[in-house]
Order: C-alpha cells, then structure tokens, then sequence
C-alpha cells in the first residue's frame, strides 16, 4: 500500500534501500516525496513471489503503477512523486501515471535535483502533466550535472510549457 512505502521510504535510516514492489495500483494522494537517501524500486512481482529474481519478472502482467491520482479533468491534484537531492536511485519496472503538478517547481513525476546517479529502466510515463506555464517536464526534469540513465522507458502523453516529457536544465 502507498502510505506504507511511503512511510518506509522517509525514514533515513531505512535498513534495505531495495524495495520490490507486487503488482498492482499504488495511488498517491499527499504531498510529493523528498527522499533524504537513495532508493532502488523494482517493480513487477506477483503478489505471491517468494523471494525476488528480477529475471523472472513479468513486467506486463504483474504491472506495478505509481498512480498521481488525477482523473484528468480536475485541478484540484497537486502532487509530484519523487523530487531527488542525494543519493544513487534506481526505478525499475514502474508505470507512473496521471499526475499533475501546478506548484511552483518542475518535472510532474520525477525530478532529480542533485543526485549520485539515477537509473530508469523499462519504465512508462503517461499522462503526467507540470501545469504551471512558468515550469517545464510533464514527466522528468533533469537539473544540470546529474547523471540519469534511460534503458527501454516509454512517454506518452505528457505535457508541460516546456519539454513535455523530458526537460533538461
């Protein structure tokens, strides 16, 4: 469930910083994340997988979503996912989905402010959107001197003034 990973996740001292998560939803519905370490999520485990070979994953069917909660219409979600600024990050196997941010900062779903290097593989990125005209990347920003690597993602409908799903400062 969400506010368990979540509660997880903000406690520095977390003992594992893998974190393999079962198929399905996880909607977020407060305030944005601001990791105090890195993490390495992994998605597309059955919810019965016992033990965790990523090899043996099935990425489709066991789908692992990160949900914005936007509904597409309203105005009133206002939430970013993960705001990086330290540490080495991994996402691995994860959809994010329907997020909209209209605050006063870039990149809707991830943005990696200063980081130790951030991998992003065969993950998908569909409708996450920065609303605010002053602000850029419906999905990604990606501020000056970080190192992100991309291995076998998707974008699709994503939006932003600039840089609709990638914007490199």
């Amino acid at each position: 469930n969400m506010a368990a990973l979540e509660a997880y996740m903000e406690k520095e001292t977390a003992e594992f910083k893998k974190v393999y998560l079962a198929a399905g939803t996880y909607v977020h519905t407060s305030a944005f994340y601001n990791m105090p370490v890195g993490f390495e999520l992994y998605g597309g485990f059955p919810a019965t997988a016992k033990g965790y070979d990523l090899t043996g994953r099935d990425l489709k069917t066991n789908a692992t979503i990160i949900d914005g909660g936007w509904d597409g219409n309203s105005t009133d979600t206002n939430y970013r996912l993960f705001v990086i600024q330290k540490g080495t990050w991994v996402f691995d196997g994860l959809t994010f989905q329907n997020v909209r941010y209209s605050g006063k900062a870039s990149g809707s779903a991830i943005q990696v402010i200063k980081s130790d290097g951030v991998t992003i593989k065969d993950c998908s990125f569909t409708n996450c959107v920065n609303a605010n005209t002053s602000y850029s990347g419906g999905a990604l920003r990606i501020d000056t001197d970080n190192t992100v690597d991309m291995i076998s993602c998707t974008f699709t409908q994503n939006s932003a003034q600039n840089g609709g799903a990638i914007y490199v400062a």
